[in-house]
């Protein structure tokens, strides 16, 4: 091993100093006995990889990270011969936060008797960032040695790479000095290697008859049972590429084999979950559940973009990348492709730079991508996303006479499954200003299949196009929940329509659950009728159309209106396979929008025509100050505004209801009629 005089620390390589062992030319032999010179040696790699090191300029190494990147050799690809070569790895930043996460949730015991308990880790990242290279030779190669007391699982939704990593776990260890191939002074060879398993073991030095099992890594496509390793104790669990399993798959996988890892409020080992965002290409939700929800699955979760250690973006000498000079490379490319909204969504897909983009599905979608980005960047960029609450909707109490008002309050809540946009709360002084749909997940299955589905109830709930001056032509409302208990969920949809005081809702009409709850509470009228039937079935043809109307919605500008980044979201998968039930909402929305396009459909309560032409009124427009005289609109009204826009001008206050929306009117695209 190499030592580098402090005073030439700073100009030293990372990949020298955090990397002693890598720069030697030759290790040390097995220790002849104890005490000797080897002995020392190993026995201080020993303790770096087994607690960490802490390298000469302060900078600290755990011990996944220190084994990985000074005893490990890993195949990696050479760009120019296109052939996979062994070395040592790099030290690269974003392997190191990973490692971190990793090392933080490794189960460990204390000097008082007591232990720390492991916890789960959901990865979400793109291509060539090393995550197979990290688990399955460094954490499962690390265990496999220095905890040797329970075995690891891997589990594969199908043979793709199945046997390509078992062929490089088994490499890679046969690789190794043999130092760590060693057990009580006794060289383990493979004891079983074959498609399921690897083990590893010893002959006993008395009997040499007797066989002795050390250590096994087990590979497990899961097919029709989940739980593969049940009855067993694992050290670790591995499910490679999440996004391609099917169905319910992942998350039996997961809650089937929990059990290998814990016991009681004690919890020994790991389950790892992740995946690249090119090949999450099926309709299950699981993945992108797990990783979204990460709390209830005891885990931490980490996203790593495209913008981290990117071939030309990052420094080799310091381990670091830089981020902005790749972003802004991959917004440049991203910006080229525009024109081609397959090639630009492919490439989107490719290289994520938000976990968001990442659990986009790899297929054909209906709308353009770019024009979808562009506005969510936006709305970020100039806060309008944070105008949306998210709360519940709760019967106003008469605490004096104890009872119910009748009317309906909207109450913030972070556990709400309500979310409510600030700039279009309801007036009482229009009349039928909003509509509304409903997809719901109740077609005639019973409670274990509804639990079971990934679908959730959902209504979105819209502001119509009016003359008025009002915000309009607007999302208002989303009501996203899953559960088999529809009678709460009619509940909170019955609340939203008299909230917003909705006469037209359009129901996905495939079932009459719905239309029941309604007719038992006398709402009946509030359902909007389509050839006789209370509701429309969503189906072939129908979805057709409604996609039409989209692109109609798209073409004219309007989806400019939309400040909901989860209407944007569901926008930008329409046409997949993804379940996305405020998509199916929302273009039922769409529908009734076309339905009605003909009728004036926001009348006025209470007030003159002179106050909506821009006359002294002393009424106040939501997020707006009354004026006393009158000012010319900064763009076209009824719903011709971008989103915010009217809160824009010296002569104009906004009314604080929360975080308020930048000033900036930059576009990174020309306005429309709707902009």
């Amino acid at each position: 091993m190499i030592d580098i005089p402090l005073e030439t620390q700073a100009s030293v390589s990372v990949q020298d100093l955090y990397r002693p062992v890598a720069l030697m030319s030759r290790l040390p032999d097995m220790p002849l006995q104890r005490g000797d010179k080897a002995w020392i040696w190993w026995k201080e790699q020993i303790k770096r990889c087994r607690y960490g090191w802490w390298a000469p300029d302060g900078h600290y190494l755990n011990g996944y990270q220190y084994f990985y990147l000074n005893f490990m050799q890993i195949p990696v690809q050479d760009e120019k011969l296109n052939i996979a070569e062994w070395r040592q790895p790099w030290y690269r930043d974003n392997d190191e936060t990973i490692f971190g996460y990793l090392w933080r949730n490794t189960s460990r015991s204390l000097a008082n008797g007591k232990a720390i308990p492991a916890k789960n880790h959901i990865e979400a990242k793109c291509r060539s960032i090393g995550w197979t290279q990290i688990t399955l030779l460094g954490v499962a190669m690390w265990t496999f040695i220095f905890r040797p007391d329970r075995a690891i699982g891997m589990g594969y939704s199908d043979d793709e790479v199945i046997g390509i990593e078992r062929l490089w776990f088994q490499e890679s260890w046969a690789k190794l000095h043999p130092m760590f191939r060693t057990w009580k002074g006794q060289l383990l060879e493979p004891l079983y290697n074959n498609k399921d398993t690897f083990t590893v073991g010893y002959k006993d030095k008395k009997n040499p008859k007797i066989i002795k099992e050390h250590n096994n890594v087990q590979f497990k496509i899961i097919a029709d049972k989940a739980g593969v390793f049940k009855g067993q104790r694992l050290n670790l669990i591995i499910a490679i590429e999440a996004g391609k399993w099917k169905g319910d798959s992942l998350k039996n996988f997961y809650n089937e084999n929990l059990d290998c890892l814990e016991m009681g409020s004690y919890k020994w080992g790991m389950f790892l979950i992740g995946g690249t965002s090119n090949v999450i290409i099926n309709k299950s939700t699981n993945y992108k559940d797990i990783y979204f929800n990460y709390q209830a699955y005891n885990a931490t979760r980490h996203f790593t973009s495209k913008s981290m250690v990117l071939s030309g973006f990052y420094d080799l000498k310091t381990g670091i990348s830089d981020q902005a000079a790749a972003m802004q490379h991959i917004l440049a490319t991203r910006k080229s492709r525009e024109g081609d909204p397959q090639s630009y969504q492919q490439y989107l897909i490719e290289n994520p730079l938000t976990d968001q983009e990442c659990f986009t599905p790899n297929e054909s979608f209906a709308y353009d991508a770019a024009r979808i980005n562009q506005q969510v960047a936006f709305l970020k960029a100039n806060g309008f996303d944070t105008l949306w609450r998210r709360g519940r909707l709760d019967y106003e109490k008469d605490y004096t006479n104890n009872r119910r008002t009748g009317r309906i309050k909207f109450y913030e809540d972070p556990n709400g499954k309500w979310l409510i946009n600030l700039e279009g709360l309801p007036n009482a002084r229009y009349k039928n200003l909003h509509i509304a749909a409903v997809d719901d997940t109740y077609k005639g299955a019973d409670e274990e299949k509804l639990r079971a589905r990934d679908s959730r109830n959902c209504m979105v709930i819209y502001r119509q196009p009016t003359s008025h001056n009002i915000k309009s032509d607007m999302p208002v409302a989303v009501f996203l929940h899953q559960t088999p208990e529809m009678d709460d969920i009619y509940e909170e949809f019955l609340k939203g329509l008299k909230y917003y005081d909705v006469n037209q809702c359009l129901y996905e009409y495939n079932h009459d659950g719905f239309v029941k709850y309604l007719r038992q509470a006398g709402e009946l009228r509030r359902l909007y009728y389509v050839g006789g039937n209370p509701g429309l079935s969503v189906k072939g043809k129908v979805k057709t159309e409604l996609t039409y109307l989209g692109n109609m919605f798209f073409r004219d500008g309007r989806f400019q209106n939309i400040t909901s980044l989860e209407i944007l979201h569901a926008l930008s998968v329409w046409g997949t396979k993804e379940n996305t039930d405020i998509g199916s909402a929302f273009h039922l929305i769409l529908y009734l929008l076309d339905a009605t396009k003909e009728r004036e459909v926001t009348l006025k309560n209470g007030e003159t025509d002179m106050a909506d032409k821009g006359m002294p009124s002393q009424r106040v427009v939501l997020g707006v100050r009354p004026v006393e005289t009158p000012k010319p609109a900064l763009v076209a009204s009824g719903g011709d505004n971008r989103p915010g826009a009217d809160l824009r001008g010296a002569e104009r206050k906004i009314i604080k209801l929360g975080p308020q929306p930048s000033t900036s009117t930059r576009l990174n695209y020309p306005r429309t009629q709707y902009a």
